[in-house]
């Protein structure tokens, strides 16, 4: 049913969301806010930022379809997504910025492992928090929209 598929949306974009904003998920360390650790091991499903600000995203923008009824018509791009369905939101291009920021690591890092080296990754705290913030905070600013909208 679709009330059954907006709950498992909804509690994966949760478990998203609070991956980005502790690192972890179930036993796993994806990074360290902290230290600017970003961990990679496909083999433990330790999947660096992946897990956290790049599938909030994804899973945000097909929630607010799915919730708004939208359809965004040839385009899976998330970054195609975000401007079609926020075409006027000032935060975009950071958001856009730090999505793209997320997946260039995280492809290095995926690269990386696939050649058989060490795929950890230690950045400045500061810029991990400037990729991943953006991100978290949109979507919160987003949800609470939505939820204000249909009270």
């Amino acid at each position: 049913s679709i009330a059954k598929v907006r709950k498992s949306v909804k509690n994966y974009l949760n478990q998203f969301l609070n991956t980005s904003t502790t690192g972890k998920s179930r036993n796993s360390i994806h990074f360290s806010l902290e230290k600017g650790n970003i961990y990679y091991d496909k083999s433990k499903f330790v999947m660096g930022l992946k897990y956290g600000p790049i599938r909030a995203l994804q899973v945000f923008l097909n929630k607010f379809q799915l919730e708004k009824g939208l359809k965004v018509v040839g385009t899976t791009n998330t970054i195609q997504k975000l401007n079609l369905l926020f075409p006027q939101d000032l935060d975009v291009p950071e958001v856009e910025y730090a999505y793209i920021q997320a997946l260039r690591i995280y492809h290095w890092q995926q690269f990386e492992a696939k050649n058989g080296r060490d795929a950890n990754l230690q950045i400045q705290p500061g810029i991990l928090t400037s990729i991943i913030d953006p991100i978290y905070q949109f979507i919160s600013k987003q949800a609470k929209n939505i939820e204000h909208s249909e009270s």
